[in-house]
């Protein structure tokens, strides 16, 4: 996020910020069926079953308003819009890969 200090990095927080949305609904979706099956309330996992469908429409808005017209408009932005959703998936992977560590010294 720190993408959005510097104008220099502003097509990689897009593609960060992006890749969040079109990533979060299925994650969600795993999220709250692990999370009932361990008792977890309805009234408990509200931001992520409405997130659910919400993001697949942030996502539809991210690819249509934001990044297809920056493309459109400037060819040569989409490399760096990738290389921002690169570094998200980077440290989403880092972040899963830690909690499963921390999960399995649980057992």
């Amino acid at each position: 996020m720190l993408g959005g200090t510097n104008r220099e990095h502003y097509f990689k927080l897009i593609g960060a910020l992006a890749i969040t949305e079109l990533l979060d609904p299925s994650q969600y979706e795993k999220l709250v069926l692990g999370s009932k099956r361990l008792g977890f309330t309805d009234r408990d996992l509200r931001y992520y079953t409405e997130h659910i469908g919400i993001d697949v429409i942030h996502a539809e808005g991210w690819l249509q308003q934001v990044i297809t017209p920056i493309v459109e408009k400037s060819p040569a932005a989409m490399a760096e819009i990738w290389i921002g959703a690169n570094l998200r998936l980077n440290t989403v992977d880092s972040y899963y890969n830690s909690l499963l560590n921390n999960l399995i010294k649980i057992k």
